[in-house]
């Protein structure tokens, strides 16, 4: 199964891509994840009608369900294993939110907190919870329960 982190925009401050950066390396021992940015939503909505049969859709949004890191560790073990997930994209919106085309894409819809952050924020929390699920199947040590 591959895995995407997609986000609209650019990201405003340095210290938060060097950190994404950092969690997007870190999780490559685990499992071959990309990093897909673009302008807008347009472009990404092109990007998802390309994409062939078997992609799962995973929309950051405050008003998605709250999911535990053990929780996501789960997910990604149960798409791992469905032979028709092919691949999971996570996807943050621009500082707008998604418009409605966008949202109808999403399979699923994440919510990291009942608080409301910066899509840049966001983005740095959803690449830290991967590598976390991650260490969680394999026993690392990293999360402690």
């Amino acid at each position: 199964m591959k895995l995407a982190v997609a986000k609209v925009g650019k990201v405003a401050y340095p210290e938060i891509s060097a950190l994404a950066a950092m969690y997007h390396e870190r999780t490559q021992a685990f499992a071959k994840v990309e990093a897909l940015d673009f302008k807008d939503d347009e472009a990404l909505l092109k990007h998802l009608r390309a994409q062939p049969q078997g992609l799962c859709v995973v929309q950051l949004d405050e008003r998605g369900k709250g999911w535990t890191s053990p929780d996501l560790a789960k997910r990604l073990q149960r798409w791992a294993d469905d032979p028709g997930t092919k691949q999971v994209m996570f996807v943050l919106a621009g500082p707008m939110g998604p418009g409605p085309e966008l949202k109808a894409k999403a399979d699923e819809r994440w919510s990291l907190s009942p608080a409301t952050f910066t899509s840049d924020l966001a983005w740095l929390l959803c690449w830290e919870q991967i590598y976390r699920a991650y260490n969680i199947l394999k026993g690392t040590g990293y999360h402690h329960d």
